[in-house]
C-alpha cells in the first residue's frame, strides 16, 4: 500500500507539472508570437517607408526628364544637389542618367556632351547596335566617376 500511494502521488506529480508546463509555453508561445507579429508588421512599415522615398527620387528624375528630355550636366548637378541625397537617402550611392543610342550615333552623343563641359568615355570598347552610356552620375566621388561611360 505504501508503495502504490507512492507511485500514485508520483504519477500525478508528474502529470501536473506537465500539463502546467505546457499550458504555461503554450501561454508564453502565444505571446511571443503575437508579438513577433507585431514587430514584424512595424519592420515592414518601416521598410516599405524607406523604399517609398528612394522611389520618389527615381520619380523626380523621370519628371525632370519628361519637362525637357535634353538635359546638360549644370541642369542634372543643381537637380541632385536640391535632392541632398548624403542627408536625406543615406543608402543611394548616386543617381545618374543614361541615354542609349544607335553605334552611329554615339559619337554625336559624345561631342555634345564634351561640348557641355563632361568628357565621357565610354567603356568597355566594343562594336554594337547601341549603346547606352551612364553620362551623368551625382555625386561626383572616385566610385561614381569611374563608372561614367560605362
Amino acid at each position: 500500500m505504501p508503495y502504490g500511494l507512492f507511485v500514485l502521488s508520483y504519477a500525478l506529480s508528474v502529470g501536473a507539472s506537465w500539463y502546467l508546463s505546457s499550458t504555461g509555453s503554450a501561454a508564453a508561445d502565444a505571446r511571443a508570437h503575437s508579438e513577433f507579429e507585431g514587430d514584424s508588421l512595424q519592420t515592414r512599415r518601416q521598410i516599405q517607408a524607406g523604399l517609398n522615398s528612394y522611389y520618389e527620387v527615381v520619380r523626380a528624375g523621370a519628371v525632370l526628364l519628361s519637362a525637357d528630355n535634353e538635359i546638360n550636366g549644370a541642369e542634372f548637378r543643381r537637380f541632385v544637389a536640391g535632392l541632398q541625397l548624403r542627408e536625406r537617402y543615406p543608402g543611394l550611392e548616386g543617381i545618374g542618367f543614361a541615354q542609349c543610342v544607335s553605334g552611329r550615333g554615339l559619337r554625336r552623343l559624345l561631342r555634345a556632351i564634351d561640348l557641355d563641359g563632361n568628357r565621357v568615355t565610354v567603356w568597355p570598347e566594343a562594336r554594337r547596335n547601341q549603346h547606352c552610356p551612364t553620362l551623368f552620375l551625382e555625386p561626383v566621388d572616385d566610385r561614381n566617376s569611374a563608372a561614367l561611360g560605362f
